[in-house]
Formats: C-alpha cells, sequence, structure tokens
C-alpha cells in the first residue's frame, strides 16, 4: 500500500499530497492503454450504487473515515487493474484498495488523456505507414 492508496485502517488519515503534473500524465497514459478501471467506467445510473462494491475501501470506512474522506473532495476514484481482487460484481473488478483525484486533477488529467487518446487514433488511421 502506498500514501496515494487508501485502505480502512484504523489512525489512516487519508490526506496525501497534491499529485503533480508526471503523476497526472501517467495516469492519463495508463488510462488510454486501459491500465485502469474508474468511477466513470460503471455503467449510466449505477455510480452511486456500485461504488462501494467495486471499491471495497468506501464500504469499510468508519465515521470517522468518511469525513476525512470527503475532506479530499475525491472527483475520480480509480485503480490499477491489475490490483484486482480474484472475484467480480455484475461484470466489474473488485478493489481492496483505491486512489483518486481531486477535481483540479481531474480536469488536468482528462487534459492529457484526451491528446494522448488523438494521438493514439491519428496514429492508427495513418495509412502511410509501413
Amino acid at each position: 500500500m502506498t500514501d496515494k492508496e487508501i485502505a480502512p485502517e484504523a489512525g489512516n488519515d487519508l490526506g496525501r499530497p497534491a499529485r503533480d503534473n508526471k503523476e497526472l500524465k501517467k495516469i492519463a497514459m495508463d488510462l488510454v492503454d486501459g491500465k485502469i478501471f474508474t468511477d466513470r467506467h460503471f455503467r449510466q445510473g449505477e455510480a452511486e450504487r456500485m461504488a462501494q462494491l467495486v471499491f471495497m475501501p468506501l464500504a469499510l470506512m468508519d465515521e470517522q473515515q468518511v469525513p476525512l474522506f470527503m475532506a479530499e473532495q475525491p472527483h475520480l476514484i480509480y485503480e490499477y487493474y491489475d490490483k484486482a481482487g480474484p472475484r467480480a460484481v455484475n461484470g466489474y473488478p473488485i478493489f481492496f484498495s483505491m486512489q483518486w483525484l481531486r477535481k483540479d486533477e481531474t480536469f488536468i488529467m482528462f487534459k492529457h488523456y484526451d491528446k494522448l487518446a488523438e494521438i493514439k487514433k491519428a496514429f492508427m488511421e495513418d495509412e502511410n505507414d509501413g
């Protein structure tokens, strides 16, 4: 477990430093490459119901951890697929850890994501290869 992950342990104050641009670029690249599952992957209308089933730390937080977590102002919750447990729920992976981005970090990361996705799309559509 790193300082960027959260596990529902007693005494965990849940705080973390802000992500720098290099980290946000890495997250964007890993998201484009399909290495990350986010709360945005849920089908429409499922996020509120499924988040606690997929990201177990949300369900296991005690009454002291919830306000600490909400004070972090999480805007995007995610985890790497390689950290998924052996089971699934309704076709979604189950994680016993999670990471999050704040709103400003999410905005920057998705700017990087859009740029990378466009580059990847252009590369795949380029017929002048070879």
